[in-house]
């Protein structure tokens, strides 16, 4: 071979891999701007079409992994830039977290890609993209259950703007839309692929029924909501609820001078917007009480609560920190506080207190979902060292988990002790995104959601929008009204089909008081769970199993001819 040859190869080849590069950019930016609060999730559908045209010629497993990690890092960027707090309020942890995650969590989404090609390498091409579906569900499923869990950008998260479209979640959950959006990128890529390989080709039977197929699978979820949903019809109970949203800076609400004048600022601001008003719940924030208040030396602001409550005559949720102190002889997790002194081992947790008046008893619900990292290190109780040096400094690092789904249940006239009780449940913050998991709490007779949250460390930026899109999808997969809380937005009531109906504005103080329907009846999700996605993930796991004694046969037979081989040369 010639210089100019060898020349000419290598600028092909350099132009090749720029336009690879080019495409995986292509796919991160529509990918990325398919989630909320950007109305695009229509780019979803075709997000992975541009990576598939490279993969199609990817042969190496570093190959693979470089023009994927260019995806989904991209994707990661736009869809989560807000996580370190940028531009906000300056925390050098945040900031870490923030980076940390960019460069990181896109290494997770490699592993769907790796298990497709290993089925590329067995099955070819087609049969590989046909299996996509069933491994991006399976990876997604899997991923939500382990402590390392940030299902933030689960594909279904894209389609929150268009509710009349994913109102077949009661059935399946949100990964549901995740396999749809999954399906139409693969029989957009086939579309693609056989017209392109010959550009003069005419319409013909193959392209038409590609066609066909896209159109039926797109006009499913339509069809679905006109025949299922349409006639719906909700429950006639309903209980009038606030949310209060103080907009208290949550960097100066660990300050020990100003615990109590926060509660303080929360009494007033829902007494100054329930002048002549009577709801049956009134609903504070996530930490709104940022102090042990159960603990004995706490024992005046209690009353004080337990007062304000009887006053009112309503009953109240808040978010609030508790502590266990552990008994002598008591099982104490290896990760565990301790005293100074050592004299003791407590655990401190993220909490939601429920007050109602003439009611001298407390029920606490203690989150069971902790953020990776800024809430808890995952596995810790395997790896308790780690505490030493990694904790965040502003009263949030190292929560114990809590380990009962508690259903809290209110009395409209609780004076008199009468009337029928409305059972509902409270997530913190960042339950609020797993689905099975809210899933078990309506299961267990949660008739309405409750979400306390506080968004405010992360500034106007897509976070809070996000956060509170995701809760739409938590009331079409329940049939359940969702009452948001935030500390300073987005607050918002939402409908068991997912409107929503009322939404304050962001970084400000306001209360807004919705009268909410409360469902008792199960939908299939609610009743069996994640039994979709597990169903997927069977599939998945039977696939690779095929692969990888696929493999095995094949190098026994490699093997089986080289000795043929060797044998016949010594004879």
């Amino acid at each position: 071979m010639n210089l100019e040859n060898k020349f000419s190869i290598h600028t092909i080849n350099k132009l090749d891999k720029r336009f690879n590069i080019f495409l995986c950019i292509m796919s991160g930016v529509l990918l990325g701007f398919a989630f909320p609060p950007f109305h695009f999730g229509m780019f979803a559908l075709i997000g992975f079409v541009p990576f598939f045209i490279v993969f199609e010629n990817l042969n190496t497993t570093v190959k693979i992994f470089k023009y994927s990690y260019v995806v989904f890092f991209v994707m990661n960027l736009i869809a989560c830039y807000w996580v370190g707090g940028f531009g906000n309020n300056v925390d050098i942890f945040l900031m870490i977290s923030g980076v940390a995650l960019s460069l990181l969590h896109p290494l997770f989404f490699f592993i769907p890609i790796l298990l497709l090609f290993f089925v590329k390498k067995v099955y070819g091409k087609n049969i590989s993209l046909l299996s996509f579906p069933f491994l991006w569900v399976s990876f997604e499923y899997c991923y939500s259950i382990t402590e390392l869990a940030f299902p933030w950008l689960l594909l279904g998260n894209t389609q929150t703007y268009d509710i009349s479209r994913i109102q077949y979640i009661s059935y399946t959950g949100v990964y549901g839309i995740s396999f749809w959006i999954a399906s139409i990128n693969v029989l957009m890529y086939f579309l693609y692929s056989y017209l392109v390989a010959d550009i003069k080709r005419r319409i013909d039977k193959k392209s038409i029924i590609l066609v066909v197929l896209l159109v039926i699978l797109y006009a499913l979820p339509s069809v679905f909501y006109k025949v299922i949903v349409s006639d719906y019809l909700s429950s006639s109970r309903t209980i009038e609820v606030s949310v209060v949203q103080p907009n208290i800076n949550p960097w100066d609400k660990w300050k020990q001078s100003r615990e109590f004048d926060q509660v303080f600022e929360m009494m007033k601001l829902t007494n100054d917007s329930l002048k002549n008003k009577k709801v049956d719940l009134i609903v504070w924030p996530e930490t709104a009480i940022p102090f042990y208040i159960k603990f004995p030396s706490r024992n005046a602001e209690m009353e004080s609560i337990k007062k304000y409550v009887d006053s009112i005559n309503t009953s109240l949720l808040t978010g609030s920190i508790d502590m266990k102190i552990y008994s002598p002889g008591e099982y104490i997790p290896p990760s565990s506080k301790r005293s100074g002194s050592s004299d003791f081992a407590y655990d401190s947790y993220n909490s939601a207190m429920f007050f109602q008046p003439y009611n001298h008893s407390v029920h606490t619900f203690h989150k069971m979902k902790l953020v990776p990292f800024s809430e808890r290190i995952p596995y810790l109780d395997y790896y308790p060292f780690l505490i030493d040096f990694l904790q965040w400094g502003v009263g949030i690092s190292n929560w114990g988990i809590g380990r009962d789904t508690i259903i809290f249940e209110l009395k409209k006239d609780i004076a008199l002790n009468e009337g029928f009780g409305y059972k509902f449940c409270s997530m913190i913050c960042y339950e609020s995104i797993f689905p099975g998991f809210v899933a078990d709490f309506v299961k267990k007779g949660s008739e309405f959601i409750v979400i306390i949250t506080n968004d405010s460390w992360f500034g106007n930026s897509s976070g809070p929008y996000q956060h509170n899109q995701y809760a739409v999808l938590r009331a079409i997969e329940n049939r359940r009204s969702v009452v948001r809380c935030a500390n300073g937005g987005v607050s918002s009531f939402i409908t068991p089909l997912g409107k929503i109906v009322e939404k304050s504005d962001f970084m400000t103080k306001t209360v807004l008081t919705h009268n909410v329907i409360v469902e008792e009846q199960l939908t299939f999700y609610s009743e069996h769970g994640d039994i979709f996605a597990r169903t997927v993930l069977y599939i998945s796991i039977l696939l690779m199993v095929s692969v990888f004694i696929f493999n095995i046969v094949y190098r026994i037979k490699i093997k089986v001819k080289k000795d043929d081989r060797n044998n016949r040369s010594e004879k």
